[in-house]
């Protein structure tokens, strides 16, 4: 008996130990997803697994959805749905499945599973086995009537990667983000369970760490390079990657990866590639790229992976022979650009040269491309005077980007600036910003006589106005609203002076702020003698203010205020003068003023000036906080705000400035009553 007892014991022995090495596992993975429907996503989690570790092979793995909701999705690739056989004992599994949300906002989907290979030298050494694999994307539904879908970005380089001690590794994660939204890298702590890093964690230049071994990231075009290993084995790094829309971050995915590095004696190839590429769309990119190796007995492959690969309409090729090739290895890459790839953020190729050190691999180098697509400049831009205060503009543009798929071209944006700005269109430079144009107009798309046409109401006389024409591109919300705006290269400018015949207003001043007893300075100066052309034009002259409630818009109806008259029977004796508007709700509405010009005894204006509102500004608190925003009107151009404060027993004192209309006063205490004002300069 006693014979027997130890027979089961030693068999119950090796039936635990052959569980424990079958339970090896995890190498690396992530999760990602796209959006079908307002409230519904379809996801992929993809996971990098130990091919012979049969006994932990999962035909499906748990998902939590981050809603309360959690189900269990089952493998989809490979033959009979067991997953892909990869080199190196590698497998590459597919979990697919779609999930409806109860409503938009933010959620967390994750996986955890029990295992992870052993003998990972960075991660609880020598016991990661026992150590959860967890992988996390966090996702944002918005409101896809108004803002669209939002997808996650899509990684294209496998998560596995080989290298050698002493030499050199680089790896790019490769992602790409179909919304053109942009995308940022940060290296993480690889997570065991929703919040909670892996356990005794080191990075990988931590494993015999000195002035020869550091990793870095590049967190913007997400390059890795270790520099260089020290010590075989098998390693594990996370890199989370951040995805913003207009710097407001939606998702996030942590990628999971497995680097291994061995003791060989290799160098990697070296590539060759062009430097970062600005395009006007429509124009057609060709180059080469090719690659060595100091070991000139060995072959190399050469692959590309990248968005130009992956857009939906004229994807690029990358024309290269297959498999391993004699030195230089070379390929061509040929994109044919549209007006649908105009994007502000750069599309990435990254091409890889594999040298064949190995039966099926050996060490690599890795050089990204990033490529830049904007839209082709308006071109023809005219200028005439079309009345008084009037200017007229015509240009055109080309029908490749007039009609684009999806209705992608929006139309055009006007911008005007009081004298010449001059400079060297760059291609890698797209808009206005920074050039002292005010934008005046937005989704422009009338056409008379196959131009384009925008009619501008507001100009003051007396002064050089220079104009240029942006073209815009947008992605459109199921419910018809545009996001993720693009504006092409500027046009060039035009530039024109109107007569400075008619009173231009120079000041709307809010003096007090009341509903009942509000007032406002309104000032003004009178048209020039010269440009009026008294002797055609003989008095008596004669200004009437009137008011309108609201900015101004072509539909404004003006009324004289009482009063306001203001004349003379010579233009010598006519003197710039102003006034005083009371007893006006100035908590609550914002008024706008034009001034009606006669010359002689007619009753008839000889004509209006432009119109000018004042600033009407508005105030929001929360904790120790407050957002001020404004809003105004005037022919001129406020290039620069002044803020002020008071308080309860303290005087008003000047606490920022800005170009923008909105700030935030973050010096306040609660409960307490602040007072603000907003004086605008511009020229």
């Amino acid at each position: 008996m006693r014979v027997v007892f130890k027979k089961i014991l030693i068999s119950a022995g090796l039936i635990l130990l052959c569980a424990a090495a079958h339970a090896t596992h995890n190498r690396a993975g992530e999760i990602t997803y796209v959006q079908i429907g307002p409230l519904k996503i379809r996801v992929t989690v993809t996971t990098y697994t130990k091919t012979s570790s049969t006994g932990a092979d999962r035909d499906s793995v748990n998902v939590f959805w981050g809603d309360g909701q959690s189900q269990y999705v089952y493998r989809v690739n490979g033959p009979g749905a067991k997953g892909e056989p990869l080199q190196n004992d590698i497998k590459r599994n597919f979990y697919v499945a779609e999930h409806t949300y109860p409503g938009v906002g933010s959620y967390e989907v994750s996986m955890t599973d029990p295992n992870r290979v052993g003998n990972i030298l960075n991660l609880n050494f020598p016991n990661s086995v026992g150590i959860q694999f967890h992988l996390a994307t966090t996702l944002t539904l918005l409101n896809s009537t108004i803002q669209g879908y939002n997808n996650s970005a899509i990684l294209l380089q496998p998560p596995i990667d080989f290298g050698c001690i002493g030499k050199k590794f680089i790896h790019n994660i490769n992602a790409y983000d179909p919304d053109g939204d942009s995308l940022a890298y940060e290296l993480v702590v690889p997570f065991q369970a929703k919040g909670s890093e892996v356990p005794n964690y080191r990075f990988p230049d931590q494993i015999l760490p000195g002035a020869d071994n550091k990793i870095s990231l590049d967190k913007t075009t997400g390059n890795f390079e270790w520099l260089a290993p020290q010590k075989e084995g098998e390693y594990n790094i996370a890199i989370l990657i951040k995805e913003y829309r207009n710097g407001i971050l939606l998702n996030s995915i942590i990628r999971d990866m497995q680097i291994t590095i061995e003791n060989c004696n290799n160098d990697p190839p070296i590539l060759t590639v062009p430097q970062d590429i600005c395009i006007v769309a429509g124009s057609r990119i060709e180059f080469e790229v090719s690659a060595i190796d100091s070991d000139t007995a060995q072959k190399i492959s050469i692959s590309a992976l990248g968005g130009p690969l992956n857009v939906f309409v004229n994807k690029a090729v990358f024309n290269v022979k297959p498999g391993f090739q004699s030195q230089p290895a070379t390929g061509k890459f040929v994109w044919q650009t549209s007006c649908e790839h105009i994007s502000d953020v750069p599309y990435a190729i990254v091409f890889r040269a594999v040298d064949n050190f190995k039966d099926s691999t050996g060490l690599a180098d890795l050089k990204s491309v990033r490529i830049k697509v904007v839209g082709p400049p308006p071109t023809n831009l005219n200028s005439i005077t079309s009345g008084n205060n009037k200017v007229k503009l015509t240009w055109e543009y080309s029908n490749a980007c007039a009609v684009t798929v999806n209705d992608y071209f929006k139309g055009f944006s006007v911008w005007r600036r009081v004298n010449s700005n001059q400079f060297n269109l760059d291609t890698c430079i797209n808009g206005l910003a920074g050039r002292g144009y005010i934008k005046i107009a937005s989704n422009v798309n009338t056409k008379l006589n196959n131009q384009y046409t925008y009619e501008d109401e507001m100009v003051e006389g007396g002064k050089t106005h220079c104009y240029r024409i942006l073209a815009e591109f947008a992605l459109t919300s199921p419910g018809g609203n545009s996001y993720n705006r693009v504006v092409s290269l500027p046009s060039e400018e035009t530039c024109i002076q109107l007569k400075r015949d008619l009173p231009f207003i120079t000041k709307v001043s809010v003096n007090a702020t009341d509903q009942v007893n509000g007032s406002i300075s309104v000032a003004w100066i009178l048209p020039l003698a010269d440009d009026l052309d008294t002797l055609m034009h003989p008095g008596p002259y004669k200004i009437i203010v009137a008011r309108a409630e609201g900015l101004p818009s072509t539909s404004t109806v003006y009324t004289p205020i009482p009063g306001a008259i203001f004349s003379s029977g010579s233009f010598a004796n006519f003197k710039d003068t102003s006034l005083v508007d009371l007893k006006l709700n100035t908590t609550e509405k914002t008024y706008s003023y034009q001034l009606q010009f006669f010359t002689g005894s007619t009753s008839t204006a000889y004509g209006i000036s432009a119109s000018c509102s004042s600033v009407f500004l508005q105030g929001i608190g929360a904790d120790r906080i407050v957002k001020l925003s404004w809003k105004e009107s005037v022919p001129w151009n406020n290039y620069n705000y002044e803020i002020y404060r008071s308080s309860i027993n303290k005087p008003i004192t000047l606490i920022g400035t800005t170009a923008a209309r909105s700030f935030i006063d973050n010096s306040v205490e609660n409960n307490q009553t602040y007072c603000y004002s907003i004086q605008s300069i511009g020229t």
